[in-house]
């Protein structure tokens, strides 16, 4: 019986090893206005992990509330230059918490800095499609060269914020106030 579980565990170790695989790559991607490529750290995400829009909104929100949303999303960590010609190396689609065999919509969320704690601002590519294989069989995204996109300072977002909480804006709060006070009224006659 124990020779059974060994024989069985080696087989589901060999299986794992060649699972099918994500592999991305981008080009070019510069810090605003600036001449250089970004060495910083890029988010692979999907659509199913954080909503395009939903990643949009995290603009100014803070490290935190960044963090928060994107979870264990996969990153890849850059070195100098890398975005110039970055890639990433394949990672199974079961760590990436995708199926086999199926469409999804692909972004890559790129910050200025190693971590998302000492950016400044991040970038969003453009979103792509990706079929994952199935077996052994690895698939490629191409998010293609960023350079003309990620060159305009008004394509990156702000990753800082206050870190406080939202208020009403101050038409909501007159309005919330006023009705709070008759709301005080209309007890008082009572």
């Amino acid at each position: 019986m124990k020779k059974l579980i060994v024989m069985m565990s080696i087989a589901v170790a060999a299986f794992m090893s060649h699972a099918a695989a994500v592999y991305w790559t981008c080009s070019n991607v510069y810090a605003g206005n600036a001449s250089d490529t970004v060495t910083g750290v890029a988010y692979f995400l999907t659509t199913d992990m954080l909503a395009y829009e939903d990643a949009q909104a995290l603009k100014g929100k803070g490290a935190s509330a960044i963090t928060a949303a994107l979870g264990s999303a996969y990153s890849y960590q850059g070195s100098a230059g890398a975005f110039g010609v970055g890639s990433s190396t394949a990672v199974s689609n079961a760590a990436l918490g995708l199926d086999d065999a199926t469409t999804y919509t692909a972004y890559l969320m790129i910050f200025d800095t190693a971590t998302i704690t000492d950016s400044s601002n991040f970038y969003l590519t453009d979103t792509k499609s990706l079929t994952t294989m199935g077996g052994t069989s690895t698939s490629q995204v191409k998010f293609g060269s960023q350079k003309t996109n990620s060159q305009s300072s008004s394509n990156w977002s702000s990753a800082t914020g206050g870190g406080g909480a939202d208020g009403p804006e101050p038409t909501s709060g007159l309005l919330l106030l006023v009705g709070a006070g008759i709301l005080g009224l209309r007890r008082k006659r009572a």
